[in-house]
């Protein structure tokens, strides 16, 4: 067997071995190449960046808050059941994530019954924070999403708690702008 073909069944095993270790997560190629000379290939490449689901898009199949349940019931609904199924590595795969709430309020009312299939995470979370008007954050980095609610707090307290919280997904209690409503007389 001459040496062109030997490294091209070379090259093609290292590729399918290669192919074999992979999951079947959807990726996009970046680049495909064959380096070569006249008369055959001398390397042949793949390479891949791999593509991750933003957390906030993933599909959370069902979300179930009971009447009369408190945010620390959601809290801990939300962690131990829709944020991380069990045998997942959190919904997104990537790692647990942790929820905390962060409240300048004493008292926490019950939340109105919640239940949907199949809605983006982010909906979830909005759900639940429009319903204990607070705000919802989501911070990659420390995989954390945050309940938070202003209360008693002073504007320094307060600016100190939104530091680190990540992106804010849902304000709480939007101001309407009236300016552009007419009255009927």
């Amino acid at each position: 067997m001459n040496m062109r073909k030997r490294f091209s069944r070379i090259v093609a095993g290292i590729m399918l071995l290669g192919l074999a270790g992979c999951d079947d997560t959807k990726r996009h190629a970046e680049s495909i190449g064959v380096i070569g000379g006249a008369d055959a290939p001398t390397a042949v490449w793949l390479s891949w960046s791999a593509w991750s689901q933003n957390f906030l898009d993933c599909i959370v199949p069902v979300v179930s808050i009971a009447p009369q349940s408190t945010i620390e019931d959601a809290r801990d609904y939300l962690e131990k059941v829709v944020l991380n199924p069990p045998g997942m590595n959190g919904i997104d795969g990537l790692g647990p994530i942790k929820v905390e709430l962060a409240y300048g309020r004493n008292l926490v009312v019950p939340l109105k019954e919640f239940y949907a299939t199949n809605v983006p995470v982010r909906t979830v979370l909005t759900e639940i924070a429009e319903r204990d008007g607070a705000k919802v954050a989501w911070n990659p980095r420390r995989r954390v999403v945050s309940f938070l609610c202003k209360g008693k707090l002073n504007q320094d307290e307060w600016r100190k708690i939104l530091e680190d919280v990540g992106e804010i997904i849902c304000p709480s209690n939007p101001v309407k702008d009236t300016s552009t409503e007419r009255s009927n007389p």
